[in-house]
């Protein structure tokens, strides 16, 4: 997907193939506009680029998602991103995911997020609640509407900045061998 749309009131399920996008729209009709990742080998959606905007879209990650340098994932309207147990989020440059109209917009991290690489910063400006892992390894990962940690870890490496505006922890760890800041 480079530009332009997807229009869909049905589920889209990737099934061992790949959605690859440098920018543009898939739009749903509420809770019926799922795109879903199953947990099949080779599996994965990539954003290279650009923006790719999801209205009216829920995304539950069973395998890959990955994020290249200068993209942003749009949850727009009603909007959650769901990375599943086997599922890993990887950042590897500085990437938005951000949200637009009503919501609630929120990940939802019962399996691996990683910022791998960045010398700038990460933003992720929907409510994160995590209960697996978050391993932040370069640069700055923002969580602008905070984060809630029910079980598992968050570990940032020395010379990382982890900044959020709230920290709710309820379970698991947290190993802030790089700046960590609550404003």
């Amino acid at each position: 997907l480079t530009t332009g749309g997807v229009g869909s009131t049905q589920q889209i399920t990737l099934n061992n193939g790949r959605l690859t996008s440098t920018g543009g729209a898939i739009t749903g009709n509420g809770s019926n506009g799922l795109i879903q990742i199953d947990n099949v080998a080779g599996s994965a959606l990539t954003l290279n680029s650009g923006t790719l905007s999801l209205t009216d879209v829920n995304i539950t990650n069973a395998q890959t998602l990955l994020m290249g340098n200068g993209s942003t994932l749009m949850l727009a309207n009603d909007g959650t991103l769901t990375n599943s147990a086997s599922g890993t989020i990887s950042l590897t440059g500085d990437v938005t995911i951000d949200q637009s109209g009503a919501g609630p917009f929120q990940l939802i991290n019962s399996g691996t997020i990683n910022k791998i690489s960045g010398s700038g910063t990460s933003v992720i400006d929907v409510a994160l609640n995590n209960s697996n892992a978050i391993t932040h390894s370069a640069g700055t990962l923002d969580l602008q509407r905070g984060l809630v940690q029910t079980s598992g870890s968050l570990t940032t490496v020395a010379g990382s900045t982890l900044q959020t505006s709230s920290l709710q922890l309820s379970g698991g760890s947290i190993t802030p061998n790089g700046a960590l800041n609550v404003t």
